[in-house]
């Protein structure tokens, strides 16, 4: 691939001081991406804000470039590195499709993670206003043109899922549909054997959930059934690891609990740390592309757990890879006890995980199509 640079612009990949990777799906993604490019001997910066100004090296060669500014928004942080941009050769990429700025005549290619407007928050006063007058249905229609417009600002488009595609599709006259590109997210396979395959019967069965601390992920409806399943079986133990706003509740919950465990792990250690558990429960309510909770648990030979929600219904297929249920409690209840009481059951659908990441999600796969469409949008296939 002829020399070139590429820019990665997203709002805080690592932490503002530049010091050390902030958690979260979107920055393990572009961290990957960088990791990518640059081994395909670009020049790969990854652009964010800072508290102060900053550029150094970061692994595999990758330049992290930080900008304090005043108004943290997309535009002016674009402003501040453009001098680092030639137009005729270098690409941008913007970190999240809701980031994308129209900076013709610039190369772009913005990253679209999935469906991000399939729940309603009540949180500000007009969709108060607008719930009570029952007029929901002219809300979620005024999300979906805002999606569509964050959508169109950038020539090409990378999404992680076919639901957000199929969506796409419903709202559109397909136009520009040959510049869209589906890349599910990835994971790897571990050498380490899981404890599905290992240790004798009566063993404690151990759950994880790890996940952002927050309720559209699913936390707060956890805590519910992880206080259920401790009235019916003593052999659980259950570990939530990340973190996120609803940690207190997470605390406050299970302080008195022993088999209850609170703790977060590096990116860099996930298949590792997936490894130790039998079954990992991803209770997204709402808004996921192609999960990497999902997808790592999976490589990892975990029996997993997961709800119907955007792109995991591109991995899962019920009862062959893991267990696909609607986003409630007494669905998802249903599916880790089914887990829990036929352990030749959880093994199956372990194994079926791991071929599904093998052949289907790798990491080898994901670089590929990357380097792929970068070549493309550069005229270069």
């Amino acid at each position: 691939m002829s020399k070139f640079k590429v820019h990665i612009f997203y709002p805080r990949v690592y932490d503002f001081d530049g010091g050390h990777v902030t958690v979260g799906g979107v920055q393990t993604y572009l961290l990957s991406l960088a990791a990518v490019l640059a081994g395909e001997g670009l020049d790969v910066s990854i652009v964010q804000f800072g508290n102060k100004d900053f550029n150094r090296k970061i692994d595999n060669d990758v330049n992290l470039v930080g900008y304090n500014l005043s108004k943290r928004q997309m535009k002016p942080l674009f402003d501040r590195h453009i001098s680092q941009i030639d137009p005729l050769n270098d690409l941008v990429i913007w970190g999240a499709d809701t980031l994308s700025v129209k900076i013709a005549p610039y190369k772009t290619i913005s990253i679209q993670h999935g469906v991000y407007f399939d729940s309603l928050e009540l949180n500000t006063g007009m969709r108060k206003l607008m719930a009570q007058m029952q007029l929901n249905v002219v809300t979620k229609l005024m999300q979906s043109f805002k999606a569509y417009s964050y959508f169109t600002k950038s020539e090409y488009k990378v999404c992680v899922d076919y639901n957000y595609l199929s969506w796409y599709r419903t709202f559109t006259s397909r136009e520009g549909e040959e510049k869209i590109f589906v890349i599910p997210n990835f994971a790897s396979v571990s050498q380490t054997p899981n404890i599905n395959f290992g240790g004798a019967g009566g063993e404690t069965i151990k759950i994880l959930i790890a996940r952002r601390f927050t309720k559209i992920r699913g936390i707060a409806v956890m805590v519910d059934i992880v206080e259920n399943l401790n009235k019916r079986y003593s052999n659980l133990s259950f570990t939530f690891a990340g973190e996120g706003e609803l940690e207190p509740l997470l605390t406050e919950r299970f302080k008195h609990l022993s088999n209850v465990h609170i703790t977060k792990y590096d990116f860099n250690d996930s298949l590792r740390f997936h490894g130790n558990f039998h079954i990992a429960v991803v209770p997204t309510l709402a808004s996921e592309g192609t999960s990497f909770s999902l997808l790592e648990a999976m490589g990892a030979g975990c029996a997993v757990v997961a709800c119907n929600i955007g792109g995991i219904n591109n991995i899962l297929l019920n009862n062959y890879n893991g267990m696909l249920t609607m986003p409630f409690a007494e669905n998802i209840m249903g599916a880790i006890e089914y887990l829990v009481n036929n352990p030749e059951e959880r093994k199956r659908v372990a194994k079926n995980a791991i071929d599904t990441i093998k052949y289907s999600f790798n990491a080898e796969r994901w670089a590929d199509s990357w380097l792929e469409v970068v070549r493309k949008v550069n005229k270069q296939a």
